[in-house]
């Protein structure tokens, strides 16, 4: 179960520093010269952060109720 969870860990942050860097070398040149980038980007950072404190609130929560009822 383990090796499981460390083979889709790796596998998903492979997946996620190929996109980042493939991501990088298309936008590399505009992040400076561009200011509507810079505001875009960080407006998505700020949806993810939300969506991860959501998901782990209910994650949480699930856990709690789980305790309760047994």
């Amino acid at each position: 179960m383990l090796n499981d969870l460390v083979a889709h860990v790796a596998a998903g942050t492979m997946g996620a520093i190929s996109a980042s860097g493939s991501a990088g070398d298309l936008l590399g040149p505009s992040w400076e010269s561009d200011p509507r980038l810079r505001t875009i980007l960080h407006r998505l950072d700020l949806v993810v952060a939300h969506v991860v404190v959501v998901i782990r609130g209910l994650l949480v929560l699930g856990q709690v109720r789980g305790r309760r009822r047994a």
